[in-house]
């Protein structure tokens, strides 16, 4: 009995052909996005990427960092408010068509996003605070910061300079050093009144570009040149 040659659309390849990546689905993008945010807290400090990889931005004034964290955190049970520099207008109607939530003021606010020039006119003492019994509901302050890099620290460099201790900072590891120029002292000054009663308090994200930093309350920061932690 004799065999049969395979035919060439019978034949077996010696090298398949890769297979595009496939781009993941909105569900998927939505949870890696998630866990880039809680890795920024699990890692005072640190920056990192929060990418869009499917689809564009809807163009509605933020940076891509500070867009992505508004739609992962804020929805109908979550509410934000808005500081009077960024594009209210829009901001509202894509607040309340695509995350089915509302903007409120910044005392009712879950969530308040700002520019690093409105701090100067931003009453942290406004911002919720949470409890002794349910510290969660404290609010979280994102900066959308229109500034020089934050890492890019020298050695030599103070004016501006922040240096950060706490917990998720490795205490044998270099400084943890931010570039922060753009922020007054006065505004670390007040953040430290603010959280004074732990667990009571409120937490941070800096967003630039695609860039995300998280600063939560037990993060303490000394200003370089200032002997007091805050």
């Amino acid at each position: 009995m004799t065999t049969q040659a395979p035919t060439s659309a019978q034949a077996p390849t010696s090298a398949q052909a890769p297979t595009p990546a496939q781009a993941p689905s909105a569900a998927e993008q939505s949870a890696r996005q998630f866990r880039q945010i809680l890795d920024a807290q699990s890692y005072p400090g640190r920056a990192l990427s929060l990418m869009q990889e499917t689809g564009p931005l809807d163009p509605v004034g933020l940076s891509p960092a500070c867009q992505i964290l508004v739609e992962n955190l804020v929805n109908r049970d979550v509410q934000v408010a808005f500081a009077a520099s960024l594009p209210s207008a829009e901001l509202a109607r894509w607040v309340r068509l695509t995350l089915n939530s509302e903007v409120v003021a910044v005392a009712e606010a879950d969530f308040i996003v700002c520019r690093q020039a409105d701090l100067a006119h931003l009453d942290l003492t406004q911002l919720g605070l949470g409890t002794m019994a349910s510290p969660e509901l404290g609010a979280t302050l994102v900066i959308d910061y229109q500034g020089p890099d934050l890492t890019a620290v020298s050695a030599e460099a103070t004016a501006g300079c922040v240096r950060l201790t706490g917990p998720g900072i490795n205490p044998q590891g270099p400084a943890k050093r931010l570039n922060l120029t753009e922020i007054d002292a006065a505004f670390w000054h007040q953040r430290a009144d603010c959280n004074g009663s732990f667990p009571m308090g409120f937490d941070i994200f800096i967003c630039r570009d695609s860039e995300l930093i998280a600063l939560p309350r037990t993060t303490r920061i000394q200003l370089e040149g200032d002997a007091a932690c805050m």
